[in-house]
């Protein structure tokens, strides 16, 4: 509860004003007679203590400015020790500072002791020692400030003296201390006798004034009853001014003339969050705080400029009050001064009242219109008051905006406005416009205007009623709708209705609408299509009496539910076509409302998707297969890295045991071998991934020639002879004697039945048998391979031949391999337009893969031959440029082709090369494609540009096998194209027999 206001201990109003006048001409008599008898005396003994009070008064302040100066120099002083003690700073120590209080006192005593010649003197001396003890002080300051605090200490120990001047200051000034003290005894032995004089006189006066006292106790006894019937009074006036505070609305506060809090009610009490008990007595700006800032108009408290005169009252708005508790509240403000009739100023009095409400008021008005224009703008609506007696027209700011208006045309009367009505509508206007004259009738009416922007007639529709105004003027107010696009819409519904059925007809779906009882009102020609039903009674449809039984229930409960909760709607369903078969659709329906929000129908749509179910089926088959190659693939990756390492490891340590000093012949042999097998199989691993990448992009190509089967088994037996004897494993081949001939690449064969080979004997325990056996019919050749290996699941038997493939995938698994053999004979097989099968009658079973190629014509089988020449003779040696920026590389194979007898230049640039070129002294250059600086490609086009640049053989050595490289390679001018690690017997072959065209064509490559 807010606490009552309470006034302070001062009032307006003093109970002893209100004394009759013959009381005061008594008091006043009395008085008058105490001070004629004591006057005299209380002159001349109040002289005499004035002037003793006023010696010992300058003594105490001799001595107090002695302390003080002696005090600053002891600071120093202090300083300066701590300084020679602990090491620290000066600059604590302002020495300026110091010089000048000890100036200040010194002048102050100076004038203290003016009539004292002796004390003058010792200041004198006192000064100068002060001088020179702060002038040592400086120069230790500044040693320390530029030397440091070493030789800041050596220069306070060669200052010995200091000590010396500082005890001789405070000697002066005990001397001078004990002077002033001599002369304060004196002095107070003096003002001790006067004092007795004073007393004596005093008892005298005390004694007339008891007998005034007396009387005058008489005369205020009468006076009792008076001052209690005005403390009455005041109490009175009080409780009404209370009474006022609590039950006006604003808060008060009332001050004194200094501005101090003397009353404020509840509400201030509220709004200040401080109570009246503890404001009273305060200054304002503690209790009413308010900002003002000196550099604004509001440079005081407006309270105080009031107070003092410079303003009469202060109105402020919108001020910002902080409570106590930091709340903040939007105020406005009064203050005025309390003034009695005679010009008196009594104090202020402040007025004020939390607007909070108030502004957010106006600001919700403000928002208030803000959004009247903009739904105006939105709707595009003009509002509009014309003054009936004037002719004066007020639109709203988006008028121009609606009326298309060219900026700065104004519309300031009704006959601007009516210059714009189109001229056929104009009678139409004015009669609707005198039509309405008195207060409460309206008028509506729609015409055409010209609108200067864009530059043609719209429509609008204007609504009007007379009102009077305040003063009595009658005001027609209305709004003006722009319709023009109402008017569009509903001649282009005319049109679209039209439209409407004629796209209905041609759409590819079915198009229905339905009554608000769910009875069929429409449907297109695709239903009559669709259903084979020609043109019937509309009504007469049945709903869903197409639809397959299994989903006619649900469906039909479906179409109920929407019926009740006007809701769109969408079904997959069954639904029977004209030749009997139910095909899958989308039944897809939205609800139909009128312009009073009633519901209509449905109207809605049926699409064939039959078509997507069947894909959709299709593509779930095609994500599971892509998920499950994509499995593959992961662990194609894993083995991958296996099997790379595993020939990576011994080739390493082969490495390693040749790098020993001095290894046995048997040891290099045996490593040796070991290496180029394990080499051979790191070969072979590249060559069937990019095999693999050829055939699945379709840039395999295969040489067809005329070839004895039985010879390309032999070829895949000798491959794989390696292998089977490491495995212990014998090979059986039944073929018959007659040559078995197809049609195909003979390397690409011979690769078909080496990796049928090598997987029977992976997946074969040592020392088993592997049978392969040759027979024909008809028209093809069969080719069986049956081993006793581990056999193949049946449930996989259908995934052997997928890339990635393997059946075994266990960690322990004892076989190598990346599981993409089988894929590449597979498609290998299929590109000789033959056929591959896979046979296993169970996990450890064995295994049996059956291919089948197509015989070559009859009249081809004689004359085929298989060529084993590979040897090269001395004379087959050639003049070799090697150009590749791999060092090692190119230095490899260079020892390599100088062992078979070939003169080997190496070269790491392509401009090297070109250089070699241009002696003639080479014919044949082997070139690595992606070198820097100037490429394989480049170089091979600028050694062909040279004028003997057909007498050269240039041959692609690179890590490039894909299609697109060899095409680019044969483009530059390559004649040979060879993939690294190029296997050194097959490049002797082709040096071979390039020697040998070379010699047959006379040294000319082309």
């Amino acid at each position: 509860m807010a606490s009552q206001p309470r006034s302070s201990g001062k009032n307006f109003s003093n109970p002893f004003d209100r004394l009759t006048t013959r009381s005061l001409t008594w008091g006043a008599v009395i008085a008058a007679a105490v001070l004629a008898i004591n006057v005299p005396l209380t002159v001349s003994n109040t002289r005499e203590i004035e002037r003793n009070a006023g010696w010992l008064a300058h003594s105490h302040e001799v001595v107090n400015e002695l302390a003080h100066l002696q005090l600053l120099v002891k600071d120093a002083e202090t300083g300066v020790r701590a300084f020679v003690v602990t090491g620290d700073s000066l600059d604590m120590v302002n020495v300026p500072a110091i010089r000048a209080a000890v100036a200040q006192r010194v002048s102050v005593l100076d004038t203290l002791l003016t009539d004292n010649a002796a004390q003058r003197s010792r200041l004198i001396t006192l000064t100068a020692f002060a001088k020179v003890r702060l002038d040592a002080l400086h120069v230790l300051q500044e040693t320390a400030a530029t030397q440091g605090f070493e030789a800041a200490r050596k220069v306070m120990r060669g200052l010995g003296s200091g000590r010396r001047t500082g005890d001789s200051l405070r000697g002066l000034v005990d001397q001078m201390v004990e002077a002033e003290r001599v002369l304060l005894n004196e002095r107070a032995a003096q003002a001790n006798l006067t004092y007795k004089q004073a007393a004596r006189s005093g008892v005298f006066a005390g004694l007339a004034a008891l007998v005034a006292f007396l009387g005058f106790v008489v005369v205020l006894r009468r006076e009792l009853t008076a001052r209690g019937e005005a403390a009455a009074l005041l109490a009175e006036e009080r409780e009404r001014l209370d009474t006022t505070l609590r039950s006006i609305g604003d808060a008060v506060i009332t001050t004194d003339t200094n501005g101090n809090i003397t009353t404020m009610n509840a509400i201030a009490e509220q709004l200040t969050g401080m109570q009246s008990m503890a404001a009273v007595g305060k200054p304002l700006e503690e209790v009413y705080r308010i900002p003002f800032d000196p550099s604004t108009s509001l440079a005081e408290h407006p309270v105080r400029a009031v107070l003092a005169g410079r303003r009469s009252r202060s109105e402020l708005h919108s001020l910002t009050l902080r409570a106590q508790d930091g709340t903040a509240r939007p105020i406005d403000q009064t203050a005025a001064a309390i003034v009695t009739p005679s010009g008196v100023r009594l104090g202020g009095v402040l007025v004020f009242r939390d607007v909070s409400e108030q502004q957010a008021t106006q600001q919700r008005i403000r928002y208030g219109q803000q959004r009247l224009m903009l739904a105006l703008r939105s709707a595009r609506l003009v509002s509009f008051d014309i003054n009936l007696d004037t002719g004066e027209l007020a639109l709203s700011e988006n008028g121009p905006d609606v009326f298309g208006l060219k900026p700065g045309h104004l519309l300031p009367t009704l006959n601007d406005a009516l210059a714009i009505v189109h001229p056929e509508d104009l009678p139409t206007v004015a009669e609707a416009l005198q039509s309405v004259d008195q207060p409460g009738e309206a008028f509506q009416v729609s015409c055409r205007i010209l609108r200067e922007v864009p530059g043609d007639f719209g429509w609008v529709e204007v609504r009007g009623e007379v009102q009077l105004t305040r003063d009595g003027k009658k005001v027609l107010t209305g709004l003006v709708l722009d319709v023009t696009e109402r008017r569009a819409a509903e001649m282009s519904l005319r049109e679209s209705e039209e439209r409407f059925r004629s796209m209905a007809d041609s759409a590819p779906v079915i198009i229905w609408m339905s009554a608000s009882d769910g009875t069929i009102t429409y449907v297109n020609q695709k239903w009559h299509d669709f259903t084979g039903i020609g043109p019937i009674d509309i009504a007469a449809i049945v709903p869903y009496e197409r639809v397959h039984q299994d989903d006619r229930e649900e469906q039909l409960r479906q179409f109920r539910e929407a019926m009740q909760t006007h809701r769109t709607f969408r079904q997959e369903l069954r639904m029977r076509r004209h030749d009997g078969t139910y095909r899958w659709v989308i039944n897809t329906a939205t609800p139909r409302f009128g312009e009073a929000g009633e519901f209509l129908g449905f109207i809605g749509s049926v699409l064939d998707i039959e078509d997507r179910k069947q894909l959709e089926n299709e593509l779930r088959s095609l994500a599971a297969h892509l998920s499950d190659a994509d499995r593959r693939k992961d662990e194609f990756l894993a083995t991958l890295a296996h099997e790379l390492r595993n020939p990576l490891a011994p080739l390493r340590n082969g490495v390693e045991i040749l790098r020993l000093a001095a290894p046995s012949p048997e040891i290099i042999e045996r490593t040796r071998g070991m290496m180029e097998r394990q080499l051979g199989q790191l070969v072979r691993l590249v060559d069937d991934l990019l095999d693999v990448s050829r055939i699945t992009s379709g840039k395999l190509e295969l040489r067809h020639d005329l070839l004895t089967l039985q010879i390309k088994l032999k070829n895949a037996a000798e491959a794989s002879n390696p292998t089977l004897v490491a495995r212990s494993q014998r090979l059986h081949i039944t073929a018959p004697e007659a040559p078995v001939v197809v049609e195909g690449d003979a390397a690409r064969l011979s690769q078909i039945f080496a990796n049928l080979l090598d997987n029977a004997s992976k997946y074969s325990p040592p020392d088993t048998d592997i049978h392969v056996s040759v027979s024909t019919t008809a028209k093809h050749a069969v080719v069986t391979v049956r081993d006793q290996g581990q056999g193949i699941p049946r449930h996989l038997l259908h995934k052997v031949f997928d890339l990635f493939a393997q059946v075994d995938r266990t960690l322990e698994r004892t076989t190598g391999g990346l599981g993409i053999g089988l894929t590449l004979v597979k498609r290998l097989v299929e590109m000789h337009g033959g056929t591959i099968t896979a046979e296993s009658p169970g996990e450890g079973n064995g295994s049996t893969f059956t291919v089948v190629l197509p015989l070559a014509a009859a009249n081809a089988g004689g004359g085929h031959t298989l060529s084993t020449d590979t040897g090269r003779s001395s004379a087959d040696s050639l003049s070799l440029v090697i150009c590749d920026d791999n060092v090692d590389a190119s230095t490899t194979l260079a020892t390599i082709l100088r062992v078979g007898g070939h003169d080997v230049t190496t070269v790491h640039d392509g401009h090297e090369a070109i250089a070699l070129a241009r002696t003639g002294r080479a014919k044949v250059f082997i070139l690595d494609l992606g070198m820097p600086g100037l490429n394989g490609f480049e170089t091979a086009e600028q050694v062909r540009a040279l004028p003997n640049g057909d007498s050269f053989v240039l041959i692609a050595l690179t890590g490039w096998g894909n299609e697109e490289y060899r095409q680019r390679a044969k483009a530059a001018g390559f004649d040979h194209h060879l993939v690294k690690p190029a296997d050194p017997r097959l490049l002797g072959e082709l040096l071979t027999r390039v020697s040998r065209q070379l010699k047959a064509t006379g040294g000319t490559a082309r």
